[in-house]
């Protein structure tokens, strides 16, 4: 390795943890921080000096690193306590946000690809930014509402960018057969994932937890089990990304699993805690600092800063109504007061990581322009910031009254 790409590394690392670190202390994500310093960094120092495209091989690892902890750390038990309410509002957002994106673009004089891809990701609710939002609310039903509709939404959110992925970033053929074919191929590797192999992979994990020294043998087989379901995933026309998130949820179902003397759950905790340790230290900054130094260079690149704040507001104003609408109306009709439900529907506006990673490789498949791009990022750090301000201020005025 070059000099000059561990130089990189150190300040990208440096300036993005830093950054992200600000960013926590004010109760946001810390993504937004780390994207804004491989953005300040791009123009200033790395683009100019250092070899931008020798980090691409570590942020690629993050991405997996990134989804295999979000599978893991997908809460089934929240699921199971309201599953129908959680069913109904996570459905409706998707199909409300899908329509609501994918018309008005068609209509705007986009293209069928183009419209269809983020239509298709901006109607996935960032499960992480749903967690942070109830990591300080009182509202005990409205959270586990809405964090097990944010785990139907990741569900279904993978099934429809598997297609999409499929066909307009695999070029595959989007007549109702091809559509058919793609489908029931992602139907089979997540009902195989699941229910035959995820069977070998807990008999496995039990059986390492056993042996001595057991915490590190987990982690390296919980990084290989998603490096495993990524090629897999991409042997059956999924995006790789993909493959890691469902390779995640199935170790997080191991161990969500009630074993003898809670040992199962207790060695759970402990991989996650060098998961954990390993991404937000070095490989989360990472990625997020590359996604901010890409945006840097196609924001300077760019002529047109009109068409960008344009699309922003475009996105955000579909994206937003979607879930209102979606989600809100799926709370009604799970019970909910009219406050509560447009709070649910506020709680499912963030997008995140999932987000920014499809960006990433539509952008450079040529699926979406770099304008498109920069624009959809904003998006996505814009509804980051968004959904918990706007959720914390709905919460101060109208108190307990919501529930």
């Amino acid at each position: 390795m070059e000099l000059s790409t561990i130089s990189a590394l150190i300040v990208l690392v440096l300036t993005s943890r830093l950054l992200g670190f600000i960013f926590i202390k004010h109760d946001y994500q810390s993504m937004i921080g780390e994207v804004l310093g491989g953005f300040i960094l791009g123009p200033m120092v790395l683009a100019v000096v250092y070899p931008v495209d020798a980090i691409r091989v570590f942020a690629d690892f993050g991405i997996l690193l990134i989804m295999l902890v979000a599978g893991m750390e997908t809460n089934f038990n929240a699921f199971k306590q309201n599953m129908k309410g959680s069913i109904i509002v996570a459905s409706l957002g998707v199909i409300a946000t899908f329509l609501m994106v994918y018309f008005p673009l068609i209509y705007l004089g986009f293209d069928w690809g183009t419209s269809l891809f983020l239509a298709a990701i901006m109607s996935n609710s960032a499960i992480e930014v749903c967690a942070g939002i109830f990591s300080r609310s009182s509202h005990v039903k409205l959270r586990s509402v809405v964090i097990g509709a944010s785990f139907v939404d990741d569900i279904l959110a993978v099934f429809i960018l598997g297609i999409v992925s499929s066909t307009v970033l695999g070029h595959k053929n989007l007549s109702p057969e091809g559509i058919s074919i793609i489908s029931a191929e992602i139907l089979i590797f997540m009902l195989a994932s699941f229910f035959i192999v995820s069977k070998d992979i807990e008999r496995l994990f039990d059986k390492i937890r056993a042996e001595e020294e057991s915490e590190k043998l987990l982690l390296t087989t919980a990084i290989l089990v998603a490096l495993t379901f990524s090629i897999v995933a991409g042997l059956v026309g999924l995006n790789v990304v993909i493959g890691a998130y469902i390779g995640g949820l199935v170790i997080g179902k191991w161990g969500m699993k009630v074993g003898p003397m809670l040992k199962r759950r207790i060695a759970w905790n402990r991989m996650m805690d060098d998961l954990n340790a390993m991404l937000k230290s070095v490989f989360a900054p990472i990625f997020f600092g590359y996604v901010g130094l890409t945006l840097s260079s196609y924001t300077v690149a760019s002529s047109d800063y009109l068409l960008i704040i344009s699309m922003v507001g475009l996105f955000v104003g579909l994206g937003f109504a979607g879930k209102y609408i979606g989600c809100g109306i799926g709370a009604k009709i799970s019970g909910f007061s009219n406050r509560a439900s447009f709070m649910v529907g506020t709680a499912m506006l963030g997008r995140g990581a999932l987000e920014m990673i499809l960006a990433r490789y539509a952008v450079e498949s040529g699926v979406i322009s770099e304008d498109i791009f920069t624009a959809l990022i904003l998006f996505v750090l814009v509804t980051i910031i968004a959904a918990p301000v706007l959720y914390t201020y709905a919460e101060k005025v109208w108190g307990e009254d919501i529930e």
